[in-house]
């Protein structure tokens, strides 16, 4: 059901990924030989502390930290359900001709030990000790990882590995996984870089996603195409509460192949909601992110054949110290 992916870009709190099978469904149609690379380094901001500090007006002000720092050896209990869906249509002047549609959600709930950071304190290597899990592709129901199975993630040349007893699992259970496992900082810019702000915020407060950032893990994407805002929406119980919506063009166009096609419409829409303690040396969370890509194109022989197709994705995690 599920094909290797072709494509990762780091969003706030989320690894988005774009599956080969976007694309691979209409082979006579669509050409993937285009792979955007990760290619950008960044150094997180300095060290700063989360407490508030009231103004002369008396209203109080936050640091907004994104990325947390962990120590190895940490463990916490992490649970999480991604949910995703592909979809495609042909159509021959107005009338849809082809059409096909999967969908998949993963449930997993697991005890995740730190076993290694980078310099940013941002974690690289994970074991997750698996309490549960199902699977739902379509209307059939599955375990994919039994109770006490042993899951390590590591990062490799920017991508992450998923091994089971030492063994690199198969591609229909990393596509799985890679929807909803997100806490490996794969060297891209941090979220703190792209969607973070040097500046304390007070609650209600917004500022723009850093488009030069965020473009430049993405091939032909300028930073004219990625616009975006976060908030700062609460605080309470020693907890921020923020929202941000980005939107990104042009976006799958380089997959498709250009002497074949031309892209009438190319949009991608990101929203997540987070909740992160004040302090700062806290990495719990909680959050949820969605995603919706659409890409409408006709052919260039036929300009009444047209090719539509949306990838839609959603997380839902929340990681909790043990220890």
């Amino acid at each position: 059901m599920r094909s290797q992916l072709v494509h990762i870009f780091t969003v706030p709190f989320v690894i988005i990924a774009f599956p080969a099978s976007l694309f691979a469904q209409t082979p006579d149609l669509v050409s993937n030989n285009q792979q955007p690379s990760l290619s950008v380094n960044v150094e997180n901001s300095a060290t700063r502390t989360n407490a508030p500090i009231a103004q002369a007006d008396g209203v109080e002000e936050y640091q907004i930290q994104i990325a947390r720092p962990y120590e190895a050896g940490s463990i916490f209990n992490f649970s999480t359900r991604g949910t995703e869906s592909i979809s495609y249509a042909v159509l021959q002047n107005g009338q849809e001709i082809d059409r096909n549609q999967e969908s998949s959600t993963l449930e997993l709930q697991a005890n995740v030990t730190v076993l290694d950071v980078n310099l940013d304190q941002q974690m690289t290597r994970v074991s997750f000790d698996v309490v549960q899990s199902k699977l739902t592709e379509g209307e059939t129901e599955s375990i994919p990882f039994s109770q006490g199975t042993n899951i390590l993630a590591f990062v490799q040349d920017r991508n992450t590995i998923f091994e089971i007893d030492g063994e690199v699992i198969t591609e229909d259970l990393e596509g799985i996984l890679s929807v909803s496992i997100d806490l490996l900082d794969e060297g891209g810019p941090s979220d703190d870089e792209v969607f973070g702000t040097l500046n304390r915020q007070q609650v209600g407060s917004s500022w723009s996603v850093n488009s030069e950032a965020a473009s430049a893990t993405l091939d032909n994407v300028e930073p004219q195409d990625i616009s975006g805002s976060i908030t700062l929406n609460n605080v309470e119980d020693e907890t921020l509460f923020i929202s941000g919506l980005t939107n990104i063009d042009n976006g799958l166009s380089p997959f498709l192949d250009q002497d074949e096609f031309i892209v009438q419409s190319d949009t991608t829409v990101i929203e997540f909601a987070t909740q992160l303690p004040i302090e700062e040396l806290d990495g719990n969370f909680d959050r949820t992110t969605s995603l919706t890509s659409s890409i409408s194109a006709n052919h260039r022989d036929d300009s009444q054949l047209r090719l539509e197709m949306v990838y839609e994705a959603s997380v839902s995690s929340q990681l909790s110290s043990i220890q």
